[in-house]
């Protein structure tokens, strides 16, 4: 179970989903995406916020490297950057909660 952050200071960061193979990423400080939430760029102001959003719908909407970008709630703790929504931790973790029947199956060629 997740320990829930203290709210006073909400921080947020941008997420979506990679249009080459759908994986959840991350945007970055430097305007790139990645698959792990601790190397997401942390905006700690609404105007902070929505100008990251903003740069993430460039990259959805003209470059088309992802779809559906948002913002979300993470705190900082001693292990680092985490999601304080039980959907976007589970999200950044890479999900599924459940094993997926055929997951691990290697595809005949």
């Amino acid at each position: 179970m997740l320990k829930k952050p203290s709210r006073s200071a909400a921080l947020q960061a941008v997420t979506g989903n990679s249009t080459g193979d759908g994986r959840v990423v991350f945007r970055t400080a430097e305007g790139w995406w990645s698959r792990k939430i601790d190397e997401a760029a942390v905006a700690d102001t609404p105007e902070a916020a929505a100008a990251l959003l903003a740069e993430a719908q460039k990259d959805a909407d003209q470059a088309q490297l992802i779809v559906d970008p948002y913002l979300i709630e993470v705190a900082r703790t001693d292990a680092g950057l985490i999601a304080t929504r039980n959907r976007e931790a589970i999200r950044a973790q890479g999900g599924p909660t459940i094993d997926v029947p055929g997951a691990s199956t290697p595809v005949a060629a």
